[in-house]
């Protein structure tokens, strides 16, 4: 009932009185521990078979961790936490490249542009509801 208080009138709020008793903790951290500790299925190390399982079920399912977790018969995070760790999607570090530079400095510069042209829009518009406001009273 706790995992899903917020069906259970009774339970509402339990969060809240939960957190009281760790004044240092914030709410949603208390409540993610808390899930983590309640929520059934399998613990401990990851075999390998789990691990390739766990990316063909990614590629099938994409980020829907809760259907993953169920079929693996781990909990959601855990199995977000352990895909997190796979590092599938390689980051690249160390200096960049001047095609990289070029390409970051071309896209910051087409999204200011849309924000302006945006924030003009909307000058435009409040101008003509100030115009019509005016005409109206």
């Amino acid at each position: 009932m706790l995992l899903n208080s917020g069906c259970y009138k009774e339970a509402r709020g339990a969060w809240l009185s939960i957190a009281n008793c760790l004044p240092h903790r914030p709410v949603k951290l208390i409540n993610s521990r808390a899930r983590r500790l309640l929520e059934g299925g399998k613990r401990g190390k990851w075999l390998e078979v789990e691990s390739q399982h766990l990316r063909t079920l990614f590629l099938e399912h994409g980020p829907d961790w809760k259907k993953i977790g169920i079929t693996l018969d781990r909990p959601a995070q855990v199995c977000k936490d352990k895909w997190r760790s796979l590092n599938l999607a390689p980051v690249k570090t160390g200096p960049w490249t001047q095609d990289e530079r070029d390409q970051l400095q071309s896209n910051v510069l087409l999204n200011l542009e849309s924000k302006q042209k945006l924030a003009e829009h909307d000058e435009v518009d409040r101008s003509r509801w100030v115009t019509s406001h005016r005409v109206l009273h």
